[in-house]
């Protein structure tokens, strides 16, 4: 058979040396790319195992330079942002934007946070300004929506008012 491929002239032994290499070579790759196609699914299932799991997670966060008013709620909310990630897992936006104190309303892609113009719960208008800035630096791309405003409010024996969204508070 393989005289009547090639030809009237069967093969000469380096002709047929190479023919047996090219065969070892072909089965080889096909032997590779089965058992790549077999291991995949158990290396990508590795891989979302190893980087929930406690042998990367963040224990201890330590927070420091911050000054000012703000210090204390920009620190609680950065160490707070540093440990729900991991070694392997770090999420930028979060970090970026932890001094707004952002709330995740739902399992949509984004965040609410609240701003206090002179007094109340929020983020002051420049620290606002400066994490949407870093956020922008860093190429993470995003939109600024308005939910609600509120105006001519005064605080009788509180920090100001406190917005309730599907029970939670803002």
């Amino acid at each position: 058979m393989l005289a009547s491929f090639m030809g009237s002239r069967p093969p000469s032994l380096a002709g047929r040396a190479i023919l047996a290499l090219l065969l070892m070579v072909g089965f080889y790759l096909l032997a590779l790319g089965i058992a790549l196609l077999l291991l995949s699914p158990l290396a990508l299932g590795g891989w979302l195992w190893l980087r929930s799991s406690s042998l990367v997670s963040v224990d201890h966060v330590r927070v420091s330079g911050v000054r000012g008013p703000q210090a204390r709620a920009i620190e609680r909310a950065l160490e707070t942002a540093g440990r729900h990630m991991t070694t392997l897992r770090v999420n930028r936006a979060a970090l970026l934007a932890a001094p707004l104190n952002p709330s995740r309303p739902a399992k949509e892609v984004g965040f609410d946070f609240r701003v206090a113009r002179s007094f109340g719960y929020g983020a002051s208008p420049e620290m606002s300004r400066r994490c949407l800035e870093r956020l922008d630096e860093a190429g993470i791309p995003g939109r600024v929506e308005l939910l609600r405003a509120l105006s001519d409010t005064q605080p009788v024996a509180t920090q100001g008012p406190v917005w309730y969204v599907g029970g939670k508070v803002l």
